[in-house]
């Protein structure tokens, strides 16, 4: 590109799962800013050497509007999320109480009561299986 391109490189600190391999690899994430449009032969450079290098090609704003607008969609999502994790969490929370709760006054908790019953079945099942 005889240097008409300007790349920006940003390691990633943590190991990501990569979907193709089904490993935890390192990642970076770069920035190639060129002149031209969406026709341009300097875009076509730039997509065949990402291919060639198995780079992921997200689509990149514009113009400042559609920056802000993105950045604002990315920090709803990002919100939505973070209201999805903890509305998750107080979830598990609340199972986890039910399960540690006893069933009745002086009795086992339900989880100790559940273990107790599959000890007991597996018992059973051994005993006629001997027959």
């Amino acid at each position: 590109t005889r240097g008409n391109t300007f790349t920006h490189f940003q390691p990633i600190t943590d190991h990501l799962y990569d979907v193709r391999t089904h490993e935890r690899v390192q990642k970076s994430v770069f920035v190639v800013y060129y002149q031209g449009g969406v026709t341009s032969n300097m875009r076509d450079k730039v997509q065949r050497i990402c291919s060639a290098f198995g780079a992921n090609i997200y689509p990149w704003p514009t113009g400042a509007a559609a920056t802000q607008q993105r950045a604002r969609e990315l920090d709803d999502l990002i919100a939505d999320k973070a209201q999805a994790l903890k509305a998750y969490d107080r979830f598990v929370s609340s199972e986890m109480q039910a399960m540690i709760k006893q069933a009745r006054p002086g009795a086992n908790s339900q989880i100790e009561e559940w273990r107790m019953f599959c000890l007991k079945e597996k018992a059973i099942y051994a005993t006629l299986n001997l027959f």
